[in-house]
């Protein structure tokens, strides 16, 4: 299904990366102390003008590359990607880590408005793997998932909903010693109810396992934990019949370590599918990036570590309990997400040497790039919204500390 919320890339990338380069060319005011940020942010509107991508834009075999919409949203001042979900009009609505706080955005008009107060004003965890997440329920309800880290480093986790002008609790998850979870993902079901996963600590395996909450009757109740596993990222997408797909790496379970995919029924039943078939030297380990799910489909994009340093991107594709690769081949960029919006319609993300680049799969291969901006960026997100396309970005100025950034890729007739 069209993703309605960002899905926050893994720290790990982030870090690794070091998030340098120059200065973008957007023309928003970028406040440099971001503790006195203003609460309304201008949006910059960049309509690009198609180049050459590496073969002839104009030519009948590499159509015309959309414009863009670039919007430079706030200074985050912390490595940590925005959280992008949407209203049911379809006005967008972002996450944000600014220096301790988290705050949420939507777009009005011509601006960005902060809207509620600060979620919290106790320190923001950027958990092992992840980063907060954003998603909106049916009736424009927003809801947050992130850690807490108060002080004497205690931690709790956390899912909040925006109700008037005040942040309510819906759940919380402590922890009596380290992390309460290690990892947050956030989807909606078939009537737009929020679904909730998080890794937390294991009952049965050494260290943590898959938790789902769904919305149900207006009470987030938790399915039967799958604790078999030892799991160390989790993605998750909701298919139309509710089934939760969640990707996940893990290192202790029948598979060993690996990268694979677990479902969830509609009545709480998991089912373990098979770990994609790893190619290549993954000694430096696996990172999971990002997920989306159709009907009877699911797309993983997953990044491998090699003895030498470097890391290779790839994109698998999962029928029944079948993978086959989708990657064009085996290259270098990292951070790469999927994202699905009806029939053979599919696009992912890399970024390639830190410049942002989206391409579109016709069913037997990726054409030439519908994005080529070559600009310092680190890809976090991608979803479909309606016919547009959508990237959740962070950017570094000059590196300096990382700065939002949301791309809007619009399909002209």
């Amino acid at each position: 299904m069209t993703k309605p919320h960002a899905r926050a890339l893994p720290l790990s990338l982030l870090l690794a990366a070091g998030c340098g380069g120059s200065e973008m060319p957007i023309d928003a005011a970028t406040p440099a102390d971001a503790a006195s940020a203003p609460d309304t942010f201008v949006v910059a509107d960049d309509a690009a003008t198609p180049t050459d991508a590496g073969t002839d834009a104009f030519s009948p075999d590499a159509p015309r590359r959309p414009p863009l919409e670039r919007f430079m949203t706030l200074p985050q001042r912390i490595a940590c990607p925005p959280a992008l979900g949407f209203r049911e009009d379809g006005t967008p609505v972002v996450a944000v880590v600014n220096m301790n706080a988290l705050r949420v955005y939507e777009q009005r008009g011509a601006s960005w408005t902060q809207i509620g107060p600060d979620v919290t004003a106790e320190g923001i965890s950027i958990v092992a793997d992840g980063c907060p997440g954003l998603v909106v329920s049916g009736d424009d309800t927003i809801y947050v998932a992130f850690e807490q880290v108060a002080a004497g480093s205690t931690y709790t986790a956390h899912v909040q909903h925006l109700a008037g002008a005040a942040w309510v609790d819906d759940f919380t998850v402590p922890s009596p010693s380290g992390h309460a979870v290690v990892d947050i993902d956030v989807d909606r079901d078939s009537s737009g109810e929020p679904v909730i996963a998080m890794l937390e600590r294991n009952a049965t395996a050494f260290g943590y396992g898959v938790a789902i909450r769904r919305r149900v009757g207006g009470t987030f109740v938790r399915a039967p934990m799958l604790d078999t596993l030892t799991v160390g990222e989790v993605r998750i997408a909701v298919r139309p019949d509710d089934t939760v797909v969640a990707a996940i790496t893990h290192t202790v379970g029948p598979f060993g370590t690996g990268v694979g995919i677990l479902e969830l029924s509609p009545t709480d039943v998991w089912t373990t599918r098979d770990d994609v078939d790893l190619v290549g030297d993954t000694t430096q380990g696996l990172t999971l990036t990002g997920l989306d799910a159709d009907a009877t489909r699911s797309w993983i994009t997953w990044v491998r570590g090699t003895s030498g340093g470097e890391r290779f991107t790839h994109l698998s594709e999962l029928i029944g309990n079948t993978y086959r690769s989708l990657d064009p081949e085996e290259f270098h960029a990292q951070y790469p997400d999927v994202a699905h919006r009806d029939g053979d319609v599919l696009a992912w993300a890399f970024a390639d040497d830190f410049k942002l680049t989206v391409q579109d799969y016709d069913g037997t291969g990726f054409g030439a790039p519908l994005v080529d901006m070559d600009s310092p960026v680190n890809i976090v997100s991608l979803q479909y919204h309606g016919d547009d396309l959508w990237a959740a970005c962070t950017t570094t100025f000059g590196g300096g500390p990382a700065d939002a950034l949301i791309v809007r890729v619009t399909f002209p007739e």
